[in-house]
C-alpha cells in the first residue's frame, strides 16, 4: 500500500473511532444525568438513624447529604458526584465540535484528561478517609495515610503533565469530520498514570480488609458492614476505570488509545 493510501486508511479509522467516542460520551452524559436525577431526592431528604445507646432507642431524623453539616466528607462527595458533568461536557466539546484549532484541541484534551484523573483522585480521597475512620488510630495513622495519598497522587499528576505536554496535533485534512488529529505522544506515561492509581486502589483495599479482619473482626456494626461492602464495590468500579485505561493505552488500536482517558 502506498503512503497516501495508508494515510487515508488511517484517517478513516480515526474518523470511525471518533464517531464511536461521540456515541459513548452522549451515552455517558445520559447515564450520569439520569442517575443524578434519580438520587437527588434521596440526597436532599432526611433519613432515619437509630442511636447506638440502649438508653435512647427511638429513631432520629438525620440529614443525608444536602442538609447535613459541611465537612470534608460532604465536600468530597459533592465534588465526586457533580464534577463528572464538567468532565463529560469537556469530552463532548472535544469530540463533537465541528471545527477546532490545534490550540483548542490541546487545551480541551488537557482539560478532559485532567478532569478524569482529578475525579478518580477525589474518589480515592473518599476511600482514604474511609480507611482513616475505620482505623481510628489517631493522628499518626491519619498523617501516614495523608502522606501516602500525597506521594502517590503527586506522582500521578507528574506523569499526567508529562503525557499532556508530549501530545502533538497535526492539521486535520477534513476538520468538519475530524477536528482533532493527534499524531504523537508519550502514551506510556498515560499507562503510568493509571498504574499508579490502580496501585493506590490496591493499597486501600488491602488496608480496608486488614482493618476489618483485625480491629473489627468481631464487630457486627451495620456501619462497619456498610464500609466493607461499599468500599469493595467502590474499589471494583475505580479499578475497572484504571484497568480499562491501561488496556486501551497498551493494546487498543491507535484510534482508540484515548477512549477512556477523558
Amino acid at each position: 500500500m502506498d503512503p497516501a493510501a495508508a494515510a487515508f486508511a488511517q484517517f478513516i479509522e480515526v474518523g470511525k473511532a471518533q464517531q464511536s467516542e461521540r456515541f459513548l460520551f452522549v451515552a455517558c452524559l445520559t447515564l450520569v444525568t439520569s442517575d443524578a436525577l434519580h438520587c437527588f431526592p434521596k440526597e436532599v431528604r432526611m433519613g432515619s438513624h437509630v442511636p447506638h445507646t440502649s438508653a435512647d432507642s427511638d429513631e432520629q431524623q438525620v440529614a443525608l447529604i444536602w442538609k447535613s453539616n459541611w465537612n470534608l466528607g460532604k465536600v468530597l462527595f459533592l465534588l465526586s458526584r457533580y464534577l463528572v458533568f464538567v468532565d463529560v461536557g469537556v469530552s463532548i466539546y472535544y469530540n463533537l465540535s465541528p471545527v477546532l484549532t490545534i490550540p483548542q484541541c490541546q487545551k480541551s484534551f488537557a482539560a478532559g484528561s485532567s478532569l478524569t484523573v482529578v475525579g478518580v483522585t477525589i474518589a480515592e480521597a473518599i476511600l482514604f478517609l474511609r480507611v482513616y475512620a475505620l482505623g481510628g488510630r489517631g493522628r499518626a495513622w491519619g498523617l501516614g495515610l495523608g502522606a501516602l495519598y500525597v506521594a502517590i497522587h503527586s506522582a500521578v499528576f507528574g506523569a499526567l503533565i508529562k503525557f499532556i505536554t508530549s501530545i502533538k496535533y497535526a492539521p486535520s485534512p477534513i476538520p468538519s469530520v475530524i477536528a482533532c488529529l493527534p499524531v504523537e505522544a508519550e502514551n506510556k506515561m498515560l499507562s503510568v498514570v493509571f498504574i499508579l492509581i490502580l496501585t493506590s486502589e490496591l493499597v486501600i483495599l488491602f488496608l480496608t480488609f486488614w482493618l476489618c479482619f483485625t480491629d473489627h473482626k468481631e464487630s457486627k456494626s451495620p456501619l462497619i458492614l456498610t464500609f466493607t461492602r461499599d468500599g469493595l464495590f467502590y474499589f471494583l468500579l475505580l479499578s475497572a476505570v484504571s484497568t480499562g485505561n491501561i488496556i486501551c493505552n497498551l493494546v487498543a488500536p491507535p484510534a482508540y488509545i484515548y477512549l477512556l482517558s477523558m
